[in-house]
């Protein structure tokens, strides 16, 4: 080792200690919140698509995530974990990925100056957003991954002046399609500014993030019964909601509309506020910024630019969606308060205030905040959890070791319920789905059925599992000793089983109990929901 080399030795340790400390203090975490629901439905679908890949089913829901899939599948053959299990280290592993590659970046783009390395990490790690999916099993970790990776791309001397480069580019944008399509907003715009005007470079790109985006959605086109049958599927779910949040929609909920505008503000000041309080600090004390922080700066604005009015004006259905901005938006931070020793106190101090002003917002902010949907923050994290124990703890009250429930409700959302199945295989679960959340979804005027269990989800027919065919009912594959009424179900369901049960039905209390009858109850052998039925396996 020369004397250089032994030099900087210190440096790498510190380094090496520092990204070993965040990522310990990210792991802490994640494990100290994590509990054996998820908190959210798409990651029960996600767990789905790791044994049948079919998003018409949602396993998992479209448009498929093809790329996500395929990792889950060689992540749970290595790790021997359960389905939800798989799906929440893998959102873990991207999350914690994420600190390294911003890290990275941070040395490509200040290679004189580590602390813009060191505090970048440092923030990633820190962000609300990533420590909320870092918990919870979703995509949306995935996306700000790729997106640092890319960023590392951009700001790399190598990669900016050669063709390498630019095959890289074209990769990494492939890939990050095939985990999270949504990724397209966050990447292209800061390509094209770092290729412009090499036109060679620029095709090159082109040509191959357009061949490696083909070689994902041909397979999921195909595996999804076609083409034709892959767009109506996306349209059925994605469509649908559109159709009522978009400003752009004649159907439009003027709630939802607001909803999703108050949504996507919130979400951008937590994805943002960063760097926004760091320029604030340059601007009091009048520091000049850097080369290298205007320069994160443009790419920071050209992955916002397209990101937050498609999200607001179209569909933001929670801050994960903005978890690509976090990597610019820290690195773009980290430039502006780097410097030298002199360099004024407010500069100085401004990282420690941000990462403690991030850490109170996640430990603090409430759920609903300002009437907003999904907080990413640790109480929205618990009262979640809180809620699926008392749910699951209604529904298990009164059954034996080894007896067969199904559960019946028409609770809109389908979160607790959907993973029960995942977690005791010994329970089915038999949804209503209101004509409210179906009417978006195309010709459809009626609700409909559906029944989840262990290994799929089963819909008779239905726009809320984008099912071909008329099939009027379903009969289960298992025979169960009780039927379970979901205690938040409400009285109108309740009335409709009382009058096909020889057994009484209490009403809908504060107590938060779950009404349980035998199957026996049901004249026939069956609950028929509208024009729709589930018939019970012989016995």
């Amino acid at each position: 080792m020369s004397r250089g080399e032994r030099a900087q030795a210190p440096e790498w340790l510190l380094d090496a200690v520092v990204l070993a400390g965040l990522a310990a203090l990210a792991i802490a975490i994640y494990l100290s919140l994590g509990d054996r629901t998820a908190l959210d439905c798409d990651v029960a679908n996600l767990a789905l698509g790791i044994e049948r890949f079919d998003p018409r089913q949602h396993q998992p829901h479209p448009p498929g995530y093809l790329g996500y899939v395929l990792l889950l599948r060689a992540l749970h053959a290595m790790v021997g974990l359960t389905l939800l299990d798989t799906t929440r280290l893998a959102s873990r592993l991207f999350a914690l990925a994420t600190i390294p590659l911003l890290w990275a970046a941070g040395r490509a783009l200040c290679p004189q100056d580590r602390s813009v390395a060191r505090v970048a990490a440092l923030l990633a790690a820190t962000n609300p957003i990533l420590l909320y999916y870092g918990v919870d099993g979703q995509t949306h970790s995935a996306e700000a991954a790729m997106a640092a990776a890319l960023l590392w791309a951009l700001v790399s001397p190598r990669m900016r002046a050669t063709r390498s480069g630019a095959l890289v580019y074209g990769l990494l944008l492939a890939f990050g399609g095939s985990l999270r399509p949504s990724y397209a907003l966050v990447s292209v715009l800061p390509v094209l500014y770092v290729l412009w005007p090499d036109w060679k470079r620029i095709a090159l790109t082109a040509i191959v993030a357009a061949l490696g985006t083909l070689a994902w959605l041909i397979p999921t086109a195909i595996l999804s019964g076609g083409w034709h049958t892959y767009r109506l599927a996306n349209d059925v779910l994605v469509g649908a909601f559109i159709r009522m949040t978009s400003v752009f929609s004649p159907e439009h909920d003027p709630r939802l509309l607001a909803l999703n505008l108050r949504d996507t503000l919130h979400w951008t000041v937590v994805a943002l506020a960063a760097p926004a309080l760091a320029l604030l600090a340059g601007l009091l004390s009048k520091k000049r910024a850097s080369a290298e922080a205007s320069r994160a700066g443009v790419l920071l604005a050209l992955t916002a630019a397209p990101a937050i009015p498609f999200y607001a004006l179209i569909l933001c259905a929670e801050a994960g969606y903005l978890a690509g901005l976090v990597p610019v938006a820290a690195l773009t931070c980290a430039a502006l308060l780097a410097g030298s020793a002199d360099r004024p106190r407010l500069m100085r101090l401004m990282p420690a205030a941000i990462v403690l002003l991030q850490l109170g917002f996640f430990a603090f902010a409430p759920s609903q905040l300002g009437r907003t949907f999904m907080t990413p923050s640790a109480p929205e994290i618990i009262s979640r959890e809180l809620r699926a124990r008392l749910l699951y703890a209604a529904i298990d009250d009164g059954a034996a070791p080894g007896d067969r429930q199904l559960v019946v409700s028409d609770y809109p959302s389908q979160t607790l319920l959907r993973q029960l199945p995942l977690l005791e295989p010994s329970i089915g679960v038999l949804f209503l789905h209101p004509l409210f959340f179906t009417r978006h979804a195309g010709s459809h005027t009626k609700s409909t059925i559906s029944y989840a269990t262990r290994h799929g989800w089963l819909p008779a027919p239905g726009p809320a599992l984008n099912a071909d065919g008329d099939r009027p009912g379903i009969t289960t594959s298992d025979r169960f000793d009780w039927v379970v009424i979901d205690p938040r179900a409400s009285n109108e369901f309740r009335a409709l089983l009382a009058r096909q049960t020889t057994c009484p039905i209490a009403p809908k209390d504060e107590r938060f109990l779950a009404p349980r009858l035998r199957p026996s109850c049901f004249s026939g052998g069956r609950i028929s929901l509208g024009d729709y039925w589930l018939r019970f396996a012989a016995r």
